[in-house]
């Protein structure tokens, strides 16, 4: 199959097409959400929205482990073989926790053929609860 002129001349048309959409779509982006929010990348083509959470208040988190320092409470726990050992149980009082991010980038074909790539992270939630 060999390329003709205007194979290229299409090709390159399209090209053109998908970066002109890709700039209006991320300026437009920028115009919508303030940039706390939004923030457009400067390496390539996308960027990353963050999504902030207003926590109740007090908002506290309850931790069980029996390497903390003993604290204020401890507790008796048996373990799978019958021994037991002690947990030290931690109160904490949370105000703020980091956004959850989702990554976005265009590939070279979006919008024409591709769709968006994006991941979705989180710095206090696992792979698996994300």
């Amino acid at each position: 199959m060999s390329n003709t002129r205007e194979d290229w001349v299409e090709l390159l048309h399209n090209m053109a097409d998908n970066i002109e959409q890709q700039e209006d779509e991320l300026l437009a982006l920028a115009s919508i959400y303030d940039e706390r929010i939004f923030i457009q990348s400067s390496e390539e083509k996308g960027g990353q929205f963050n999504v902030f959470l207003e926590l109740p208040k007090p908002f506290e988190l309850k931790i069980q482990s029996r390497y903390l320092p003993r604290g204020n409470k401890s507790r008796t726990r048996e373990g799978a073989n019958g021994a037991q050992g002690t947990e030290s149980v931690e109160s904490l009082t949370v105000e703020y926790l980091p956004p959850i991010a989702l990554n976005f980038r265009f590939p070279e074909d979006y919008p024409s053929n591709s769709p968006p790539l994006f991941t979705l992270s989180c710095k206090w939630l696992t792979v698996f609860q994300v």
